[in-house]
C-alpha cells in the first residue's frame, strides 16, 4: 500500500516504513509543519475522519484499506515559518502593588 500525503494543495508520495514516529517526522519535514502542531487523518468508508496518532491507527488504515493501492492522508498543522514570527506568549509576572504601598525600609545591621 502507497500512502499519498496531502497538505492543502500539496501531495507527496511516502514510501517508508508505516511507522507512526517515521511517517510523522516525514510529513512535518516535507511540509514544513511545526511537529507539536501536526495532525494526521485518513476517511474510512463512511466518511468518517480518523486521528492517525499512533500505530495501532495506522493499523486500523490498513486494515480499512486492505487491497487498496493508494491511501489517502490528510496532513494539518501549523508551518514552522509561523511559528517563528509569533510573538511571545510567555505571561510578564504581574505584581501585586496598591496605591498605599509604603517602600520596603532596610533594617540595618549593626
Amino acid at each position: 500500500m502507497k500512502i499519498v500525503l496531502a497538505y492543502k494543495q500539496e501531495v507527496k508520495l511516502y514510501s517508508g516504513d508505516l511507522v507512526y514516529d517515521t511517517l510523522a517526522d516525514y510529513a512535518a519535514t516535507e511540509f514544513k509543519i511545526a511537529p507539536s502542531t501536526l495532525q494526521l487523518t485518513f476517511q474510512d468508508d463512511e466518511k468518517d475522519n480518523i486521528s492517525i496518532h499512533s500505530n495501532d491507527d495506522l493499523d486500523v488504515m490498513q486494515a480499512v484499506f486492505q487491497g487498496k493501492q493508494y491511501t489517502k492522508i490528510t496532513v494539518e498543522g501549523t508551518p514552522t515559518s509561523e511559528i517563528k514570527n509569533q510573538p511571545s506568549t510567555e505571561k510578564v509576572k504581574e505584581t501585586n502593588v496598591t496605591e498605599n504601598s509604603e517602600p520596603l525600609k532596610e533594617e540595618s545591621k549593626t
